[in-house]
């Protein structure tokens, strides 16, 4: 079934998830430069030992670009099943509770993940807040 999905998503639309899926992750390796270089800040101050670039790099940057690219993929993908299976239905009062809790589960996680916050989402319980 999912050699069959991946057959059918349009190319602009793997085009349009590449893209961003590239900015997100390049967005979570920014914040974690930020983060690291506060940190180093807050260690030196109290005169510990500071994180070296490559540390920061092998443990910071990769992770965190890993993750943003794979929960904003998740997210497209997420909303193409759920346009996908729209377009299975005749009519919505058709379809039963399971494929409706399934579509509004397909649809929020498309949403939050396509637009960049499922990493924030997983790794704080909630969204984040302005700033």
């Amino acid at each position: 079934m999912l050699s069959k999905i991946f057959a059918i998503i349009p190319i602009w639309y793997i085009v349009i998830t590449v893209f961003l899926s590239f900015y997100y992750g390049c967005r979570g390796v920014v914040g974690q430069r930020i983060a690291a270089k506060q940190l180093n800040q807050t260690l030196m101050k109290q005169e510990l030992r500071e994180w070296k670039c490559w540390e920061i790099v092998f443990i910071r940057y990769i992770q965190d670009f890993i993750f943003h690219v794979v929960c904003s993929i998740a997210g497209f993908f997420s909303l193409f099943m759920a346009f996908n299976f729209l377009q299975e239905i005749d009519t919505l009062s058709d379809i039963g509770s399971e494929t409706a809790i399934l579509l509004v589960f397909f649809l929020l996680l498309g949403l939050v993940g396509a637009c960049g916050q499922l990493p924030h989402l997983l790794l704080e319980g909630r969204f984040p807040k302005g700033g």
